[in-house]
């Protein structure tokens, strides 16, 4: 009994020694059914999220660009009638036998017409080839126009002009069109010119809305706003040359660009007109793709509940295994002590655990067994 209690004492040290080294880090049922509740979850959860995102990615894309280049493409549209409908007027004046003649008593009756007939005009007039005004519409002195660079593209041999100017009647910016006046031998003797006000653009581009943050606005051949709801830019023909919604000489006739703006992200939709201006629609980033960060905080909610389930679930298993597991293991702990007459619980049990709890009750026989011929044997 001394001999088989000893080896029971010397087992039981050895083995709590080995169990204190082991306890540093203990990765308990718990954990791995955390864990593993978890990753099942999570993997085809994540799978499922990724190709989600993807494909709501490019619809989103996909929508946004039809949506700004559609609005581009109508005012652009709109743009190009406009200023055709301006230029075959100028053309069809332009050919009048009073405007050739050169003399404001022949001029000024057309050039008053044209102005009642086109109401959207400031004034109608015309510039003999040294610069000087010669008919006008109103009743102004005549002005020196030689110093416009409208003037001087038109008896370069440019068919038709137009240019933002800062009119010297109006005092405000204007639209300048332009084109030649030929006489009978097609040699080009004076400029046919009307000033305007951007009213009928402005109206139309700068009341476009899409959303709450989307606008549209207008650029000329250099980049300066011509029509823009901020009315400063406008005013001031801020300079958007060096802006990325510009497209700029040579460029593509359409481009689709995201950028940052006064530290706020845009995406922009460029279109070129016929006559090399360009309209801008433009949109806040966060605006456009609010379906994308709302997928995606849908998909960190569940993300959540995820997490929070396989936590509940992985607690509620773990203790259901891991009960018996420590009784059974508080029992084999008596046994190496020398305490045989614990009841083991569980032997009734067709798993795991019940063939754990049949081992430890063979064990206990086997230990008794052994302790009984030891008793039996002579000393």
């Amino acid at each position: 009994d001394e001999f088989f209690g000893l080896g029971c004492v010397e087992s039981t040290t050895i083995l709590e020694r080995n169990m204190e080294k082991k306890t540093n880090f203990r990765f308990t049922i718990f954990g791995k059914l955390w864990l593993a509740i978890l990753l099942a979850a999570l993997i085809p959860l994540g799978a499922v999220w990724y190709v989600a995102r993807a494909e709501i990615l490019q619809n989103i894309n996909s929508g946004i660009t039809q949506q700004l280049s559609a609005q581009a493409q109508r005012l652009s549209a709109y743009v190009d009638n406009w200023i055709d409908m301006n230029r075959r007027a100028m053309a069809e004046n332009a050919n009048l036998a009073g405007i050739i003649s050169m003399d404001p008593a022949q001029q000024n009756p057309i050039l008053q017409s044209m102005h009642a007939t086109y109401d959207w005009t400031n004034i109608a007039f015309t510039i003999a080839p040294n610069g000087n005004n010669i008919g006008r519409s109103d009743t102004l002195a005549p002005k020196f126009y030689g110093d416009r660079g409208y003037f001087q593209q038109v008896m370069a041999g440019k068919l038709f002009v137009n240019q933002i100017v800062m009119g010297r009647t109006a005092l405000e910016p204007e639209l300048i069109f332009a084109r030649p006046i030929y006489d009978s031998n097609t040699k080009i003797i004076g400029a046919l010119c009307m000033a305007m006000p951007l009213v009928d653009l402005t109206n139309t581009i700068s009341t476009l809305k899409i959303g709450k943050t989307g606008y549209a606005y207008l650029l000329d051949h250099q980049g300066n706003v011509i029509i823009n709801q901020k009315v400063d830019l406008a005013k001031s023909s801020a300079d958007f040359s060096k802006s990325p919604v510009f497209i700029g000489n040579g460029g593509a006739p359409t481009k689709l660009v995201t950028f940052m703006n006064q530290g706020i992200k845009e995406i922009a939709f460029s279109q070129r007109t016929v006559d090399g201006w360009d309209i801008v629609v433009q949109q806040n980033y966060d605006e456009a793709y609010a379906p994308l960060a709302a997928a995606d905080r849908n998909g960190l909610i569940l993300l959540a509940v995820s997490l929070v389930f396989a936590t509940v679930l992985a607690y509620f298993l773990s203790r259901i295994l891991s009960q018996p597991i420590v009784q059974l293991t508080k029992i084999a702990d008596e046994i190496s002590k020398g305490h045989l007459g614990s009841k083991i619980p569980g032997t009734g049990r067709t798993d795991e655990i019940g063939a754990l709890a049949k081992a430890i009750d063979r064990m206990g026989i086997s230990i008794q067994l052994a302790m009984k011929r030891l008793r039996q044997q002579p000393h």
